[in-house]
């Protein structure tokens, strides 16, 4: 796999030289993969097309996913993600939250939009953060509520954010 949807170049154009990319020989291992491929689309779009919206795809202990909730989820993320905030695919996407299934539907949206999840510990600070934002050149950020203050300090970078 090697073409990209990506409108936004930054990824591809700080990629290490061609020849430091490991040698994938997806066909000897008996994988045939399209030249493009939405990992978000396979996941969850494609379960519930083949009938397995009702079963679980997150489970905690609070609560159970089926993987057509999760589905709507991202595709309502998406929508803030693309019609919102006006993303396009490349773009990078500052992911700050919990290790819980709103999350997990904010990676597999960023995913689905083709944007670059840049997910980050809840314990960075603003200077640690500052730092990743500036190296990743991040446009956007959804940030759990309860952690927002930390990006809220951060000097104008022109940073749009959604809580969640």
């Amino acid at each position: 796999m090697t073409t990209t949807a990506h409108v936004d170049r930054f990824a591809q154009d700080n990629l290490p030289p061609r020849s430091q990319w490991p040698d994938l020989r997806l066909a000897e291992a008996g994988l045939d993969y399209p030249e493009q491929l939405n990992a978000t689309t396979v996941l969850l779009d494609e379960m519930v097309r083949q009938g397995y919206g009702d079963a679980p795809a997150i489970h905690t202990l609070q609560a159970t996913c089926t993987y057509y909730q999760l589905l709507v989820r991202v595709d309502q993320i998406c929508h803030v993600l693309r019609e919102d905030m006006g993303l396009v695919p490349g773009n990078r996407v500052l992911l700050r939250g919990a290790n819980n299934p709103m999350m997990a539907a904010c990676l597999l949206a960023v995913l689905k939009c083709g944007l670059v999840a840049v997910p980050t510990m809840p314990l960075l600070r603003t200077g640690e953060l500052g730092k990743i934002i500036d190296k990743a050149q991040v446009s956007a950020a959804l940030c759990d509520v309860a952690l927002v203050d930390e990006l809220q300090v951060l000097p104008a970078s022109g940073l749009s954010c959604a809580r969640s």
